[in-house]
Parts: C-alpha cells; sequence; structure tokens
C-alpha cells in the first residue's frame, strides 16, 4: 500500500498549526549559488561545526532522499530574502520625485481584495496601481517570484528535489540579485561574484557573503533553543546506524 501524500504548507508555511522547518539532513548541506551544480554543493559531517570535514554531494548519495522539511511536506513556496528591502529602499530614496518613471500594475484578484482588507496587501507603491519603475536613472530592482518546490519521485519534497529545483532558480536571476545586492555598495557587483545559501526555513532563502558566515549561521541555529535536543539526538541516532 503506497503512503499517504504528505500535506503543503498553508500561506503561513504551517502544517496542522506547525511551523515547517529545515530538516536536520538538509542543515547538513554547504551550498555556493550560482556556480554549476556539480561544483557548488558539499555535505558537512556534522551541521553544528563550520569548520566540519564534508564529502562531495552527489545525486546517489543516501541524504539527498530524504525530506528536506520536518515535517515532510509535498511542496513548498519559497521566496528570496533581502530583495524586497532593496526595494523599499529605492522607494524611500525616490519619495515624491517628479521625474520617475511608472507603470501601471494589474487588476487585484479577489484574493489580494481580500488581503488589502487585512492589510496583507498593497495596490501598486501608492496603494492606486501605480509602479514606479525608474528615477534619477537609478532602475527598481527586480524581485524575483516565489518558487514552488513539487516532490518528484517520493511523496515528499526531498533535499534533491529542493537543491535542484533552487539551484537553477537562483541562477536565472543572477543578474538581479547582484543588481540589488550591490544597492548596499559603492559599484556594481562583479559577474564573478558568488554567495552562500542558508536555508534555516525551507520557505526562505537566505544569502550570505562567505562560506564561513554560512556555516556559522547553521552552527549558531543548531545551538539555538529548542533545536539542540533535536540535532544532538539525531547524530546519536545516526552515529549508532
Amino acid at each position: 500500500m503506497s503512503s499517504p501524500t504528505p500535506p503543503s504548507p498553508d500561506a503561513r508555511g504551517r502544517v496542522n498549526g506547525r511551523p515547517v522547518l529545515t530538516s536536520i539532513d538538509m542543515l547538513h548541506i554547504r551550498w555556493k549559488v550560482f556556480g554549476p551544480l556539480s561544483e557548488s554543493l558539499e555535505i558537512a559531517s556534522d551541521a553544528r561545526d563550520p569548520c566540519s570535514d564534508c564529502r562531495p554531494y552527489t545525486n546517489n548519495d543516501p541524504l539527498v532522499r530524504r525530506p528536506a522539511s520536518e515535517p515532510p511536506v509535498s511542496s513548498l513556496k519559497v521566496e528570496l530574502d533581502g530583495i524586497q528591502e532593496t526595494v523599499s529602499y529605492f522607494l524611500q530614496a525616490h519619495n515624491g520625485d517628479e521625474h520617475g518613471e511608472w507603470t501601471r500594475a494589474s487588476a487585484p484578484t479577489d484574493q489580494e481584495l481580500a488581503d488589502a482588507r487585512d492589510g496583507r496587501f498593497t495596490w501598486g507603491d501608492d496603494e492606486q496601481g501605480n509602479i514606479l519603475v525608474r528615477c534619477c536613472g537609478v532602475r527598481r530592482p527586480h524581485v524575483p517570484p516565489w518558487l514552488t518546490v513539487s516532490a518528484s519521485d517520493r511523496p515528499y519534497v526531498t533535499i534533491r528535489d529542493y537543491v535542484d529545483a533552487i539551484h537553477a532558480w537562483l541562477r536565472s536571476y543572477k543578474d538581479d540579485i547582484l543588481y540589488a545586492r550591490s544597492f548596499w555598495t559603492d559599484n556594481p557587483l562583479p559577474a564573478d561574484t558568488n554567495f552562500y545559501i542558508v536555508t534555516l526555513r525551507p520557505t526562505k532563502v537566505y544569502l550570505k557573503d562567505g562560506e564561513r558566515e554560512a556555516s556559522e549561521a547553521v552552527a549558531s541555529y543548531t545551538r539555538g533553543a529548542g533545536m539542540r535536543e533535536w540535532v544532538e539526538r539525531y547524530m546519536r541516532e545516526r552515529d549508532a546506524a
């Protein structure tokens, strides 16, 4: 008898009222963005140690067939963190400028109208459907659309499903990401700039500037309240197997 298909998270990233977390297996992935997939990932022996030994990430590794999330889910809707903040900075910097270039937003859907009544949706930048696209020679940063990662050969989204989809997604928006990140620097970022991915929540991708910074973020997360005991139990059971 086949296993029942796990549910998908709701709009708040929850299943049966519980937040969907990144699986401990997924926390062992060390991940550089933009390069070829075969050259961009490793699997740490211990996610708690930023200096942990790593083995190559391969599609034959048993770990990549395990769930990417806890609890396992049949799909994940993922966003890239940080870009929307850059858009907010752009809008604040050009607030009230009369020489901006504008376009019209598409008509809101019924769901968006309902969200607007709850304060969760704003039509355009001015609540009247107008969107500022350029001002003072500066182009508005583009926010990559959310990505839905679906299960493939298992009932749940595996680490391989997640990695394959997210890596390709981020590579396809490389120019937009580099442009947005350059807002916090004095000069455009070079094309060979790399970032390192941190997925402390499977529904949100964070980009760190350095490999050590990314691995430190994961290690710190595993030592947090509610995580330490879970991770230590996982490591004991894995080492005893």
